[in-house]
């Protein structure tokens, strides 16, 4: 599972491949916050040489991001990447994957 859409960064480095690589739920403020932890490829490819192992992480990019905490929405995998897709700007109209 991943978000494809083509984004380039600050540095001028394009991924157009992205997974979840952690959600942390944080309860430390008044609103639950949830941290999604994102790394991106310059494509898929790069992800798959990665699943066969022996080589190192290949992404070349790293995102963090923030949701609202919500049990109604839900926290599986599938949900946040739903959630990407729908309510962070830079991934509005991504291609779930």
């Amino acid at each position: 599972m991943a978000l494809q859409k083509t984004i380039t960064d600050d540095r001028g480095i394009t991924a157009t491949y992205f997974r979840v690589a952690a959600i942390i739920e944080q309860y430390s403020t008044d609103i639950p916050v949830i941290t999604v932890q994102l790394l991106g490829y310059a494509d898929s490819t790069y992800r798959d040489r990665e699943k066969l192992g022996g080589v190192q992480s290949l992404a070349n990019s790293f995102k963090e991001v923030y949701l609202s905490a919500s049990d109604e929405q839900g926290y599986a995998r599938a949900d946040i990447y739903k959630r990407l897709a729908a309510e962070i700007p830079e991934f509005i109209g991504s291609k779930e994957i």
